[in-house]
């Protein structure tokens, strides 16, 4: 879809001076040129309608903030192009992006989280590990052997089971890290697992008072889990070749002067 900005093309008018017998004729000044419309293409991104900070934050006045949106904001200013968030349910996000509704989804996702068959990853404009979070040293010692609390959102059980050997009935849930976090402070679980990112925001923001009684570790990754796992993608549709190109260019050249290294010190 084509989104029309007008812009006003300024002309310079340069006064001609004549001299013909001693005498200068005066040239009446071109006129005024028309304003000009410069075409920016308008690509919309699909999230989900659950915030995931530091990712995606929706805001009282329904603008949505973050990470992420940083990412984009700054991808669509040096590509020239308009990036539209439309909120979606989860269930539902991928199908209307098969159904053409959407360009491509995104909200702090990696390759694992799509189906491939239906969309072109990105590059990644971030690494983002798990990490396991415990409020006692100790208990980061043989976690895996411990009870271990997921956000109910969370697909992670597959991979903490196949991975790193955690047993079914080990596997507690929480209905968000900020939970977790302080049922770890109560003394009712163990240990949490999530993307360290989000422990760590959620610790910056609720918990800074306490952030010394948190201890992360990070989880050991083979290169081909962190590329499934780890590392935060754009899934663009497969038609979208030209906004494909345009993303991951963006990604590039933000890495290259720096700007995405400053949005993400920003929210880490």
């Amino acid at each position: 879809m084509l989104f029309k900005i007008p812009t006003i093309a300024l002309s310079v008018v340069l006064g001609l001076g004549l001299s013909a017998c001693g005498k200068e004729k005066e040239v009446a000044p071109a006129a005024a040129s028309a304003p000009a419309e410069q075409t920016v293409a308008e690509y919309r991104i699909r999230t989900t309608n659950q915030p995931y900070p530091p990712f995606n934050i929706y805001n009282p006045d329904n603008t949505i903030s973050g990470l992420e949106a940083d990412v984009l904001a700054a991808i669509a200013k040096d590509q020239n192009i308009k990036i539209t968030h439309v909120p979606y349910v989860w269930d539902v996000m991928f199908t209307d992006l098969k159904g053409g509704n959407a360009d491509m989804v995104g909200g702090g996702l990696v390759k694992s989280d799509y189906n491939t068959e239906e969309i072109v990853a990105s590059i990644p404009y971030m690494r983002a590990p798990d990490c396991v979070v415990a409020s006692k040293p100790s208990n980061l010692d043989n976690w895996h052997k411990r009870k271990v609390a997921l956000r109910e959102e969370d697909d992670e059980e597959e991979d903490l089971m196949q991975n790193f050997g955690v047993a079914r009935d080990n596997i507690v849930y929480v209905r968000s890290q900020y939970q977790g976090l302080q049922q770890l402070l109560a003394g009712t679980i163990p240990t949490m697992m999530s993307d360290c990112s989000v422990i760590r925001y959620y610790i910056r923001q609720s918990f800074i008072d306490k952030k010394d009684q948190f201890h992360l570790k990070e989880l050991p990754r083979t290169e081909s889990d962190v590329d499934a796992n780890e590392n935060i993608i754009f899934g663009v549709r497969k038609d979208q070749t030209e906004l494909l190109q345009k993303i991951n260019q963006g990604i590039t050249n933000l890495k290259a002067n720096g700007e995405l290294e400053r949005i993400l010190q920003r929210w880490q």
